[in-house]
């Protein structure tokens, strides 16, 4: 007899290979397939790296809008 831990994990085990649907063969993509998923994956990254560069830019332009903001308020606060 297995403890009650090794019992409930050979049930799970052999309840999930009962359920787990059968491997799909690949299909073998040609060399057009290929080269078109190349570029798009290419495109997409490059669209991202652009996203990115711009989000960049206008969290910077931000910051220092509120660093002068703050900076001027300051300076009136001081006077």
């Amino acid at each position: 007899m297995f403890p009650i831990g090794v019992r409930h994990n050979l049930l799970l085990q052999t309840l999930l290979n009962m359920t787990r649907k059968p491997p799909q063969p690949r299909k073998s993509l040609s060399a057009e397939e290929l080269m078109a998923m190349r570029l798009q994956r290419q495109a997409e990254a490059e669209r991202a790296l652009r996203e990115h560069a711009a989000d960049q830019e206008a969290f910077h332009k931000n910051r220092e809008r509120l660093k002068a903001e703050r900076l001027a308020r300051e300076a009136l606060t001081d006077q």
